[in-house]
């Protein structure tokens, strides 16, 4: 048996928001069952892989990218209160309220990185992580 940890990557995302500011997004469990719950029809839940789905495809509901959002900033470490007052003063439709289109990506980016996870690309990687280069110039022959 082996003491090593495996190594995943992260399932949360630094992001700007709406205010300019840059914040940490994470889909606990908690906040994945809160989506599920607000996200579903008629009180009945629907699955974070459907709702991945719809924002995959374009066939995603306001209440879709809202209760992501929201989720994410509250598992990222902003109080629920705060959360709520940040989505309700960005709303589509306010007059601080961006683009459709970007709340779009914004909550995209949010559950990508809870699906598949994310690897800051301007991050120095692991230090002790061997990498070996398998072009052709660097092969042993």
């Amino acid at each position: 048996m082996t003491d090593k940890v495996a190594a995943f990557e992260p399932c949360q995302i630094d992001l700007d928001y709406f205010d300019g500011r840059k914040y940490t997004f994470r889909l606990t469990v908690v906040g994945i069952a809160e989506i599920q719950k607000h996200c579903g029809a008629g009180g009945v839940p629907v699955g974070i892989g459907v709702i991945y789905a719809r924002l995959c495809h374009g066939g995603y509901f306001l209440e879709d990218l809202i209760e992501v959002i929201r989720q994410g900033l509250i598992g990222g470490g902003v109080a629920s209160p705060e959360a709520r007052r940040m989505i309700e003063r960005y709303e589509p439709g306010t007059r601080e309220g961006p683009a459709l289109e970007l709340w779009h990506e914004l909550a995209y980016q949010v559950i990508g990185a809870c699906v598949h996870g994310y690897i800051d690309p301007d991050e120095p990687s692991d230090p002790d992580e061997k990498k070996t280069d398998l072009t052709p110039a660097h092969r042993s022959t």
